[in-house]
């Protein structure tokens, strides 16, 4: 009787497995580009096809999840849309916005014309003004924010209960390796540096990048001022140049990159170095979770 109960149960739990992977209707990633016009198109992975969506943005961020993700953007007049899945329709959310970012858990921080921050937890809830100033953020899986204020003065705090801590040093891009904290940034002079929250200085990385991003491995891809492209292993990697170039690049699922060129052309990396081009012409895109032309 025991023995046939114990294969009852583990049938159940692995039906119960099974058909937990199958409610999943999008267990890929979407990307999302915005074109000189400012029109908007989303494809299925790198194999998709491009999809135009409806309406006009400059700027947006998009956070996968099962049901497709969802995507929060801004027009050119500073009004702030939502998009919950899509196949859906954006709807304009009250509020004025130039720059937004989506956590891991849905909350969305959001920074105005006037450098003022805010914050809202679900597309239904009024914005709460955050105090102080910054111009750019960036945002751990543990929902620890990262920002930069307009003279280059760097900030972080837990979350929305937090404080902001000025952290020494001054910056004018960084991003976060979302599953572990650790920030990467470039100052005004193209200089790399790098540190973890518990480290009481940044780490000098030799070379001279404008754009970087990192993936969740720590990978860091790379464009210098001359549109070459370095990858890194690491802070303790060095950086390899990959052949080809690119002014925008998002890092993806499985460590695949995607870019745009000066011509707006988009590509996507091969695991032998090579890259493969895309059809259609972009100036901005973004891939799962993560804003891509900042």
């Amino acid at each position: 009787m025991i023995s046939a109960l114990k294969v009852v149960v583990c049938a159940l739990a692995l039906l119960s497995s099974v058909y937990g992977q199958n409610t999943c209707r999008y267990p890929d990633q979407f990307i999302w580009g915005i074109n000189a016009s400012q029109d908007i198109y989303y494809r299925y992975g790198i194999n998709g096809n491009w999809v135009q969506k409806p309406g006009k943005l400059v700027y947006l961020d998009y956070l996968h999840n099962c049901n497709g993700g969802i995507v929060w953007g801004i027009n050119a007049s500073q009004d702030i849309y939502y998009l919950d899945s899509p196949n859906g329709s954006f709807r304009q959310i009250p509020g004025k916005l130039v720059y937004l970012r989506i956590a891991k858990n849905g909350v969305v921080w959001g920074i105005n014309s006037n450098n003022d921050i805010y914050v809202t937890q679900n597309p239904n809830q009024n914005w709460r003004n955050i105090s102080g100033k910054l111009v750019y953020l960036d945002i751990a899986n543990d929902g620890r924010v990262w920002g930069i204020n307009k003279a280059g003065d760097i900030y972080t705090r837990p979350g929305i209960e937090g404080q902001w801590v000025q952290v020494p040093g001054n910056l004018k891009f960084l991003r976060v390796q979302a599953n572990t904290g650790r920030v990467w940034g470039i100052n005004k002079n193209k200089e790399i540096y790098t540190k973890t929250l518990n480290q009481n200085n940044w780490t000098k990385i030799e070379g001279s990048l404008v754009y970087l991003d990192v993936d969740d491995n720590g990978v860091v891809w790379g464009i210098n001022s001359n549109d070459d492209i370095y990858r890194r292993e690491g802070e303790k990697g060095s950086w390899k140049q990959i052949p080809g170039k690119l002014r925008v690049l998002r890092i993806i699922k499985q460590g695949t990159v995607i870019g745009i060129n000066a011509q707006q052309d988009i590509y996507h990396s091969n695991p032998n170095g090579s890259w493969t081009q895309i059809s259609g012409k972009l100036v901005k895109l973004w891939g799962p979770g993560r804003a891509q032309s900042d």
